[in-house]
């Protein structure tokens, strides 16, 4: 992979051809764009070393939901933003309405809530990688933002107690159906970041097959942790680094863990299970073993979901604020 000495002088931000009428057009724009997200990414992430994963993790869960367009930031009742599959573990709205005002006053340009989203997913990940060890892909820009919330299709966000075949799918209903890709954006997804009591728990108190093929003293930690009469409020009040290997650097520490039995999320740990298909288990070999591989495929990764269900502006709109939309279409 190739070093970056700075932070604007990552990949550079393209044009999307197939939204001629998006308002940045011109590369001073598009330059200016990338230098104030990432400063304030960077920012956070110094602030806050989290927040790397939770930017990744708010462009995954918008992705997955009709689409990479920004449906999740609305503010709506009963919206996507607060459903289950969200509510508790989706967070960086606030540093995405200052990087949207930032964006909008410094570089005198509209940009979508939804590009900023990809973009910030993009920084977010490069500011918790080692600098000669950094994912690159190619983000482009022209994305509209919906005009909607679709709490009804939060269905389609992978779910930790799912079977590999299940996930798979939703992995596939993204268009993304390489297997190493699936592989890297989970294990990608899950090396930096933290996880909760209550995901553990799923599978420490029940017939969880996973746990015949974890590290016995794991298990014992996170018994540990999270014990069966622990409450719900306690439950969520408890951090658990879902790559306890390297919890707050993008590397595939989170493979290593895996292969150790040493992750804490029951869909991780299926993905050692020995009697997965055998380009599961090569995969999660290769990546263990080869660092490179693992962010040549992850790069893949995050290009083909971010150009995934891409609204134009016939469907969408540029929100002016990322929390609403511009109009009253209900």
């Amino acid at each position: 992979m190739r070093a970056r000495a700075r932070p604007h002088t990552q990949a550079r931000i393209a044009a999307q051809e197939s939204n001629g009428d998006y308002p940045v057009a011109d590369e001073s724009h598009r330059t200016c764009i990338e230098a104030v997200l990432t400063r304030h990414v960077y920012e956070a992430v110094q602030e806050e070393t989290r927040m790397g994963a939770s930017l990744l993790r708010l462009h995954f869960h918008d992705c997955f939901v009709h689409g990479c367009d920004a449906s999740i930031l609305l503010d709506e009742e009963n919206g996507e933003k607060f459903s289950p599959g969200n509510k508790d573990s989706v967070r960086g709205y606030e540093l995405v309405d200052i990087m949207k005002e930032s964006i909008t006053s410094q570089c005198r340009v509209q940009i979508s809530c939804a590009d900023i989203l990809a973009l910030a997913a993009r920084a977010g990940v490069q500011a918790v990688s080692p600098p000669h060890r950094m994912p690159i892909w190619n983000v482009t820009i022209g994305r509209y933002d919906s005009k909607y919330s679709y709490a009804n299709l939060t269905g389609a966000l992978p779910g930790t107690d799912e079977p590999m075949d299940k996930l798979m799918q939703k992995f596939a209903d993204q268009s993304i159906t390489d297997v190493k890709e699936f592989i890297a954006l989970i294990g990608g997804g899950h090396t930096i970041g933290l996880n909760h009591c209550g995901f553990a728990k799923r599978r420490l108190y029940g017939n969880d097959t996973t746990n015949l093929y974890s590290d016995p003293e794991y298990i014992t930690f996170l018994e540990h942790m999270c014990p069966e009469t622990q409450s719900v409020q306690h439950d969520a009040e408890v951090s658990i680094a879902l790559d306890n290997k390297t919890m707050n650097i993008f590397d595939n520490g989170f493979f290593a863990s895996l292969h150790k039995g040493r992750v804490g999320i029951k869909s991780d740990q299926l993905l050692g299970d020995p009697n997965n298909p055998s380009e599961i288990r090569a995969a999660v070999e290769l990546f263990t073993d080869n660092e490179d591989a693992f962010l040549e495929a992850f790069s893949a990764g995050m290009e083909t979901m971010g150009n995934n269900g891409i609204l134009g502006s016939d469907e969408g709109e540029i929100r002016a604020e990322c929390r609403h939309p511009n109009g009253n279409y209900r």
